[in-house]
């Protein structure tokens, strides 16, 4: 009875991977490619693997997963599931990934690449150039609820307005001889700024996500050769 109790639970482990609430929900990165994050895999509740099976271009971040071996390998299982020649799967790995899936993941399944910093036992097939400070800041702010496409790209300080009117002298053809020359123009006063004006304030500094933003240029330079 134990013999069939445990091979029940194997098959049943093989069809189904545990993860935290919510974290099966895919995000959308453009050009057909989504992400996937998972947290913790578990024996403790059931996920379907179909976002791993069903989605031919995927990034799935496993940087900060737990697991347990049962989880492991129904999420080998799942990714061993995806039809051949059919998209590819983008692992991201860390060295705070549960070791049992580094070891799993040494040989990475058909379909499948592993993206991330390499150390320690973290060795993924490619390798991404950034400090480890950089990478946990980056997945700090993706628990923390920052959106993936936020950690693509840094965000792009606005021009001061002295900057935007020399432009858009430039554009209508003044050159820069016309401008007053200091030396020689009279002095104006400076104004004084009203008692309730706001301070500048400069955009808010976000770490870009090197290891996310390599995965995605892996995706489209994969579609820009034709191999997806």
């Amino acid at each position: 009875m134990n013999k069939i109790s445990r091979k029940l639970g194997f098959i049943l482990a093989l069809v189904c991977f545990t993860a935290r609430a919510g974290a099966t929900e895919l995000s959308d990165l453009g050009q057909g490619l989504s992400v996937l994050r998972l947290v913790a895999l578990t024996a403790a509740g059931r996920a379907p693997a179909s976002p791993l099976t069903d989605t031919p271009a995927l990034v799935l971040d496993l940087r900060d997963t737990t697991a347990d071996k049962p989880s492991v390998a129904a999420l080998l299982a799942a990714l061993r599931a995806r039809p051949a020649g059919k998209g590819v799967c983008l692992v991201l790995l860390s060295p705070d990934t549960a070791p049992a899936l580094l070891a799993a993941l040494s040989s990475t399944p058909p379909g499948c690449l592993t993206v991330g910093r390499a150390d320690g036992a973290c060795r993924p097939d490619i390798s991404v150039v950034t400090t480890a400070d950089a990478d946990k800041r980056a997945r700090a702010a993706l628990a923390a609820g920052t959106p993936f496409t936020a950690l693509l790209a840094p965000p792009s300080a606005k021009p001061r307005h002295d900057e935007a009117e020399l432009a858009k002298d430039h554009a209508a053809g003044k050159s820069s001889a016309a401008q007053p020359d200091p030396e020689t123009s009279p002095s104006v006063p400076a104004q004084p700024k009203p008692q309730n004006a706001q301070p500048e304030i400069a955009p808010a500094a976000l770490s870009v996500d090197a290891v996310l933003q390599h995965a995605v240029q892996v995706h489209r330079g994969l579609l820009a050769l034709g191999k997806i």
